[in-house]
């Protein structure tokens, strides 16, 4: 059958000074059992912290169905309790999780994965709103607090801890420049650090660093050129990655970048676009969408481009709701621009599948 685990790590000052691994299997037919386990000290007994874990199972794979119910933990001295866990009895709860952006990793994600915890304050946010880059969903990278310490915000594209500096997706091209959008909120003399790196047969061909200086509070256009060490070598994969300050030089806790349409291209082409906060009355669905669009709005007008500025598709919009034939699409991404009768302007991105 399974076997429980309760585990705590006592630690002062981030040091180790002892531990409790109490393992126990069985049933208690619905009972609960009180349990005392003596700590394993490791020289000085004064930590400052408990770092503690609970396991219905300690196995890689799972026996059975079973569960564990823990409650009252606390530590005593010869019978005499000493300071509680602080929500000892589990009678108040927050919901947690892990945003990060698909086929990416983040800080975040790898303490969790890694070592099953979480920071004070996430580092890698999904922002949305107004906040975004035209009204959908962008990547927030933040500085975040380790016991005291300022430290960098990360986020790579990959699935695997080592991804951010070995070949990770497939590269088909020269491309001259990685370009997109951004905004940057340092803190102090933060700088902000893009990397992108290139491989041929396992061979290093390009390594490009980009720095952000100066704050920006408005989403901007950026392209960072792209070098190549020899231009006889095709690329075939490459590796990305993001700081939200230079690991360097580290000035602050809360220096942020905000990132969105990234794009390898062979020369900068920004979008030609009027970006300004919208007040307009709207719904669109469904988003992503497949054959059909619906768009609920006042009378005007809409228009379909690529990430180009190419427009694909621009048609009237009536009163109410209004059903787009988006069939001929291709699967990609859009930017959506509707235009009242009063010439009030929104735009959005769209996603087909």
């Amino acid at each position: 059958g399974d076997t429980a685990r309760a585990y705590v790590v006592f630690r002062e000052k981030g040091s180790y000074r002892g531990k409790i691994d109490f393992r126990f299997s069985g049933s208690t037919n619905g009972e609960f059992v009180k349990y005392s386990v003596p700590i394993e000290w490791s020289g000085v007994r004064t930590p400052d912290t408990a770092w503690v874990y609970l396991y219905s199972y300690i196995n890689n794979k799972v026996s059975g169905d079973g569960f564990v119910i823990f409650d009252d933990l606390h530590f005593e001295n010869i019978g005499e309790r000493t300071g509680d866990i602080v929500n000892n009895n589990f009678e108040d709860w927050d919901n947690i999780g892990v945003d990060y952006p698909s086929i990416w990793r983040s800080v975040d994600l790898l303490l969790y994965e890694n070592y099953n915890i979480f920071l004070a304050d996430q580092s890698v946010y999904k922002i949305k709103g107004k906040d975004a880059f035209m009204g959908g969903t962008s990547l927030l990278i933040k500085s975040y607090d380790y016991y005291g310490s300022p430290r960098a915000g990360y986020c790579y594209i990959g699935t695997d801890n080592n991804d951010y500096y070995t070949p990770t997706f497939p590269f088909t091209d020269t491309f001259k420049y990685l370009q997109g959008y951004y905004k940057y909120l340092p803190a102090g003399d933060d700088t902000a650090r893009i990397n992108f790196r290139a491989w041929q047969a396992g061979s290093s061909r390009s390594y490009n660093n980009f720095y952000l200086h100066e704050p920006v509070s408005e989403w901007t256009f950026f392209s960072m050129p792209i070098v190549y060490d020899a231009s006889r070598y095709q690329p075939d994969s490459a590796a990305l990655i993001i700081w939200s300050t230079n690991t360097d030089s580290i000035h602050g806790f809360n220096s942020s970048i905000y990132l969105d349409n990234l794009e390898l291209v062979m020369e900068p082409t920004p979008l030609q676009l009027s970006v300004k906060e919208n007040t307009l009355a709207y719904s669109i669905f469904p988003n992503p969408f497949g054959t059909k669009l619906n768009i609920t709005s006042k009378a005007g007008t809409y228009t379909i481009q690529n990430n180009i500025g190419s427009i694909l598709a621009q048609g009237d919009l009536s009163e109410g709701n209004t059903i787009i034939n988006t069939s001929n699409l291709p699967a990609n991404l859009y930017i959506l621009t509707i235009q009242e009768t009063n010439n009030n302007q929104w735009q959005t991105k769209l996603i087909k599948q």
